[in-house]
């Protein structure tokens, strides 16, 4: 918690709830963070990934809670740079040092941690 008058404190659910007087915002903030990082967790291991004849991982997602877009994602390889994502026709920008690595920047880009911790 952040607060101008004072250094920032880190606390649990139920104190940050009764330190800013609203217990169902901070249970609501929890319940959404646990539930994101259950979802990032369980990415990598999802059936829809697939292998294309190129030898690229791709992934058709399917609207869920958080969004109701479906969005296909191609995970693919340079000769030199590593991996990188192309999510819904364009390229991430951004190079990994392997696929599991590229596949979570997909998911952080397409469904980024709405929390601050700075």
């Amino acid at each position: 918690m952040k607060h101008n008058d004072h250094d920032p404190l880190e606390v649990g659910c139920i104190c940050a709830g009764h330190m800013e007087g609203d217990l169902n915002a901070a249970e609501s903030r929890d319940r959404e963070l646990r539930a994101r990082a259950n979802r990032r967790s369980n990415w990598l291991s999802l059936l829809g990934w697939k292998v294309s004849k190129k030898e690229n991982d791709y992934l058709r997602t399917r609207p869920n809670m958080t969004d109701d877009e479906t969005h296909f994602i191609i995970i693919t390889q340079s000769q030199f740079r590593g991996y990188s994502a192309i999510i819904d026709g364009s390229y991430l920008k951004l190079w990994y040092d392997n696929k599991n690595r590229a596949k979570l920047a997909a998911f952080d880009y397409l469904w980024p941690s709405k929390m601050s911790f700075s």
